[in-house]
């Protein structure tokens, strides 16, 4: 299940207004998708290359930000 999937099956529930995402030049035209599709769901998706720009814009620090990441890495990486 894709995460715009679940914006659409949410409807009015889910109360996620914006959404940052963290890319390099490899996926970019992948996130293009995404970003025009969460935005048909009212999500407003904007794509950064800088940790640090997109906790400014999500009003979120960055420390934690980078704490949390580095658990979702050690995370997956025990998944492959």
């Amino acid at each position: 299940m894709r995460v715009t999937d679940l914006y659409r099956r949410s409807g009015k529930k889910l109360r996620v207004g914006k959404s940052a995402i963290l890319v390099n030049q490899l996926p970019y035209d992948r996130v293009r998708v995404y970003e025009r599709q969460a935005s048909d769901c009212g999500v407003t998706v904007i794509l950064f290359n800088s940790l640090d720009v997109a906790c400014i814009w999500l009003g979120i620090d960055s420390q934690t930000a980078r704490k949390e990441l580095e658990k979702l890495r050690a995370s997956i990486s025990h998944m492959v």
